[in-house]
């Protein structure tokens, strides 16, 4: 398993490219911290997209969607700061996404 740090100026069309590579597969959802504990948002519900907002002030929010053929659940990322990818033979395992606050969220594509 290789893990690497997607660069900031990259985000923006690395989400935009796994949305659609990665488009309703099966994921979960986690979130941990200590503001928020240990929290697992869903357990298995396809990917809708991954977008995030780089103007104005929400800059840095990354939202993911979850659904099928259209979203019906989203999970919002104030404040992103890394996004570090796990990755097994070229194939995306898993995101993490750590917010400026230490807060992490975990996408974990399940097969």
């Amino acid at each position: 398993m290789e893990t690497r740090e997607i660069p900031r100026q990259s985000w923006t069309s690395y989400l935009n490219s796994l949305s659609d590579t990665e488009k309703q597969h099966p994921i979960k959802l986690e979130a941990t911290g200590e503001d928020v504990g240990d929290e697992v948002i869903t357990e298995r519900m396809p990917l809708y997209a991954i977008s995030i907002d780089e103007k104005g002030s929400d800059a840095g929010f990354i939202e993911v969607m979850l659904g099928q053929d259209e979203p019906v659940m989203s999970h919002r990322i104030e404040g992103a700061a890394h996004i570090y990818v796990e990755e097994e033979g070229g194939k995306v395992e898993a995101i993490d996404i750590e917010d400026r606050d230490n807060n992490k969220t975990v996408i974990q594509f399940l097969h």
